[in-house]
């Protein structure tokens, strides 16, 4: 049974005395015996038990109430961590570890004991929004670019500028099935901000989030291309006060329906399912992408050893795979070698952001035979292997689902 997050990471703000918001959650972990050790990735990846869930809560146990100085040794634990919540799944008590690490994160960064510089958050550095504006463009043909569509497309940074494909491919998807009233616009060629957030520096992060909400606030709809994207609009904006676009929903939630009753020859192959940690346990969407892949593929996909709420985090989430990259890319490399050790020729992720994080992580160690591919790029595939009739959503009057 799924056990969704409450509240979203950061849901409380940091605590400012020793006796702040976060002392239940840190007085909570500090006497457990570390029941949630096999679950984190950062565990798994570095085989270092310091940066346990229960070793981090430990040491904001200590720094909350005063016993120990905080210095940027003590600052590092809070960001070895990538925000996943499998720790959280695991632990009987219900204890948001990854919100309080952020809490954290945001306490330290505004004492200035960050190890880490402030740039390593903001998405490719200065002139990240014209790079994002100018791949857009690319992507993009200038014909959905109409600007009194009611549903924008919103493809995520990653896919922009690392995965530009898995934007046309959703493209393909959306043509494919009739889908003809999600437009274009330069206003969401933007970072939704969460690099900042995991960064500890909530104040940017208001701000980023601020002008997102503000570009986006006349679409009746917004299609975010990544899950990450996604949680950020509907979950995290609220966390620091902002008010989330009218309706944020993702590309594959708004084609399923769609793809399910539309008539193609299955592609038969071998694929296993990755199951994000912002689709996932952020989002709630486990059946979905497993119904959607079943209808295309003809069988169930491939589950790997540990699924759903159990299943890996990839390793790039929390700006986690910006802190520490190699130890980042060992926990993609795992994920992908489960899927190799479960017999799949490909392993699919509902994550734009995943995908180009599998991708580095595969260039880094060429040993890791097994094909990545985003759902929607395998739904394109699926749509363009055999002629059939799809299921007209764009004839409805041009309106919304």
């Amino acid at each position: 049974m799924s056990r969704r997050i409450p509240g979203g990471l950061a849901a409380r703000g940091a605590p400012s005395r020793p006796d702040g918001d976060q002392r239940g959650p840190f007085d909570l972990c500090a006497f457990c015996p570390d029941l949630c050790l096999d679950r984190c990735p950062v565990v798994e990846a570095t085989g270092c038990q310091a940066y346990s869930p229960h070793a981090k809560m430990v040491s904001g146990w200590l720094a909350t109430r005063g016993g120990v100085a905080p210095d940027s040794d003590l600052a590092r634990l809070a960001f070895q961590c990538t925000g996943c919540q499998a720790c959280f799944e695991a632990c009987e008590h219900r204890v948001d570890v990854a919100g309080a690490l952020f809490a954290l994160r945001q306490q330290w960064t505004s004492a200035g004991l960050s190890p880490y510089d402030r740039s390593l958050f903001f998405e490719r550095g200065p002139g990240a929004t014209d790079a994002l504006v100018r791949a857009y463009a690319r992507v993009v043909p200038r014909r959905y670019f109409v600007p009194e569509a009611q549903a924008v497309l919103f493809p995520g940074c990653r896919a922009l500028l690392d995965q530009p494909q898995v934007v046309r491919d959703a493209l393909a998807v959306f043509r494919g099935l009739d889908i003809a009233f999600v437009g274009a616009s330069e206003a969401a060629a933007v970072c939704c901000g969460y690099p900042l957030l995991a960064g500890g520096l909530r104040d940017e992060f208001e701000r980023h989030a601020q002008a997102v909400s503000d570009s986006l606030r006349h679409y009746r709809l917004v299609v975010a291309l990544s899950p990450c994207c996604a949680h950020t609009m509907k979950t995290l904006f609220a966390t620091v006060g902002v008010q989330t676009p009218p309706r944020v929903t993702t590309a594959l939630e708004l084609v399923a329906p769609l793809v399910l009753r539309t008539k193609r020859e299955p592609l038969g192959r071998a694929v296993a399912y990755h199951d994000s940690c912002f689709l996932g346990r952020h989002l709630g969407l486990y059946a979905l992408p497993r119904e959607v892949l079943g209808h295309i593929l003809g069988m169930p996909p491939i589950e790997l050893r540990r699924t759903r709420e159990e299943s890996p985090c990839c390793g790039g989430g929390g700006a986690w795979d910006r802190v520490a990259p190699t130890e980042a890319a060992v926990a993609a490399r795992r994920v992908m070698t489960l899927a190799s050790d479960a017999g799949a020729d490909a392993l699919v992720t509902g994550s734009a952001a995943c995908l180009s994080h599998f991708v580095s992580a595969r260039e880094q160690a060429p040993g890791v035979d097994v094909e990545v591919i985003e759902v929607l790029s395998l739904v394109a595939r699926w749509l363009q292997s055999r002629p059939g009739r799809s299921p007209g959503a764009g004839t409805r009057e041009g309106g919304l689902p």
